[in-house]
């Protein structure tokens, strides 16, 4: 093998993905730093990549979308639907909390930096246990905390932008076990996690037990000994990034035109021309009104591995269509 092909297969998961999408439409790679740095080369044109921060998106856009409050408040101004919300630091959580009125159950997540869900902790139910987690978040070196109301019920949407148009939308299903009426819950996600270790098309992360899975079972009644009985289906998070142990169903066919220009609003406002964009609503079929669901966030670096490799439907190409437009720049 050759050192450059070697050097290729060493870049991350999703810039391997992007470089052999560019070698496959005509273009050479120059690996400059391992796992995240390399140009892309076709004739006289080059273009930097840094993992999947792509050459599409401006600065300004992409810092904007790195962080939700300021993500929120243009979309706020731009009339696009989002949940309500609060940001708690180490100085003023203990008053915040105790006089704030806002509607339970809630979510609290780090200002930035929620990669495969890390740190995110739904459902939460009480200002007592509230103020545990987010004690909790400081502690591990999260000074700005966002809370906001939690939307139970809803299906999980990612809805895939590329420069004024929807290339893809994967329904993101949070992580969960199925009851053989032997195994307890631990025992049946040391099981399912053996299987996603298997995955040879994409890393699969592990359903890991945290803060996030402890308080979603307690809320159902549940722990880990608890026994399923056959063919019971647990939900065991809410959160349900791919890193996190949820699982994906393709969905593209049926976006709506409301939801699609929703969407197509959205990324334009925060200066994105590639945008995964994050719905909560009871079915991206139908228009998302006020009050029937949200936006939650927007990522400048979208995981495009979910839309080639999905568990459920058929796998949409989108690396292919993004190296496409990058490759048309002056």
């Amino acid at each position: 093998m050759s050192q450059k092909v070697k050097s290729i297969n060493n870049l991350g998961p999703l810039s391997t993905l992007l470089a052999k999408t560019a070698i496959k439409q005509g273009a050479k790679i120059k690996v400059i730093s391992l796992p995240a740095v390399f140009w892309v080369i076709k004739g006289t044109k080059k273009w930097l990549f840094f993992g999947v921060y792509t050459p599409l998106n401006k600065l300004p856009g992409g810092k904007i979308a790195d962080n939700k409050k300021l993500t929120k408040k243009i979309w706020q101004e731009a009339k696009i639907p989002i949940a309500q919300d609060l940001v708690v630091t180490p100085d003023n959580y203990k008053k915040l909390l105790s006089k704030t009125d806002i509607n339970f159950p809630v979510v609290a997540k780090p200002m930035a930096g929620t990669l495969k869900g890390i740190g995110v902790v739904t459902n939460i139910r009480t200002k007592k246990t509230l103020g545990k987690i987010v004690k909790k978040l400081f502690i591990k070196g999260h000074h700005r905390v966002l809370v906001e109301e939690f939307y139970s019920g809803l299906n999980d949407y990612r809805v895939l932008v590329l420069k004024g148009k929807i290339i893809a939308v994967a329904r993101r299903i949070p992580p969960f076990v199925v009851g053989d009426g032997k195994g307890s819950i631990k025992k049946l996600l040391e099981e399912k996690n053996a299987e996603r270790k298997k995955s040879k098309e994409i890393k699969l992360g592990l359903i890991k037990v945290d803060e996030e899975m402890k308080m979603n079972l307690k809320n159902q009644k549940l722990s880990l000994k608890s026994v399923p009985k056959v063919g019971e289906t647990i939900c065991v998070k809410n959160v349900c990034n791919l890193g996190a142990g949820g699982e994906v169903e393709d969905v593209t066919s049926k976006i709506c035109k409301y939801n699609k220009d929703l969407a197509i609003k959205a990324a334009e406002v925060m200066d994105l021309e590639l945008a995964g964009l994050d719905f909560l609503c009871d079915d991206i079929a139908k228009p998302l009104k006020k009050g029937k669901g949200i936006l939650l966030e927007v990522n400048e670096h979208p995981d495009i591995a979910l839309h080639h490799f999905p568990q459920i439907g058929r796998p949409k190409l989108v690396a292919d269509q993004i190296i496409k437009e990058i490759l048309k720049q002056k």
